[in-house]
């Protein structure tokens, strides 16, 4: 996690990020990402909704299994632009059959939860633009 240059706001380095494991931890660390922003918690969770819903169809993506991918959050303070992007693709491969990407891991199933973490990252960004919003209002 990296802010502009000349932020001053706390932000968690990569061993940090390494060790959140809980939903409360993840959306502290995206609150403490975006300052709080609800436009762009919102863009966020648009983007991730735009990829989903994407991937969801795509016959390649459900053919490979996508172990120890990450998916890459960039915002723009002077333009608002957000971009949300697919990476560390190195570790990916063709599973054989086609898979769900939402079914339990098993052994040799090549199951990897790729679109239930997509799933649960627009959950939390959508509590959070609630919340901020909540605040916002004076609630």
């Amino acid at each position: 996690m990296r802010l502009a240059d000349g932020v001053d706001a706390p932000c968690l380095d990569v061993s940090e990020l390494r060790t959140l494991t809980t939903e409360p931890d993840v959306a502290e660390a995206v609150l403490q990402y975006v300052q709080s922003r609800p436009s762009v918690l919102r863009a966020f969770a648009a983007k991730l909704r735009q990829i989903r819903s994407v991937l969801d169809t795509c016959d390649t993506f459900m053919m490979h299994s996508f172990i120890r991918t990450s998916i890459l959050l960039i915002y723009s303070d002077e333009t608002g632009e957000v971009s949300v992007n697919m990476i560390d693709l190195s570790r990916a491969y063709a599973a054989g059959r086609r898979l769900t990407h939402r079914d339990a891991w098993m052994p040799g199933n090549h199951e990897d939860g790729y679109l239930t973490g997509l799933d649960n990252l627009i959950r939390i960004f959508d509590k959070l633009v609630e919340q901020t919003m909540a605040v916002a209002d004076g609630l």
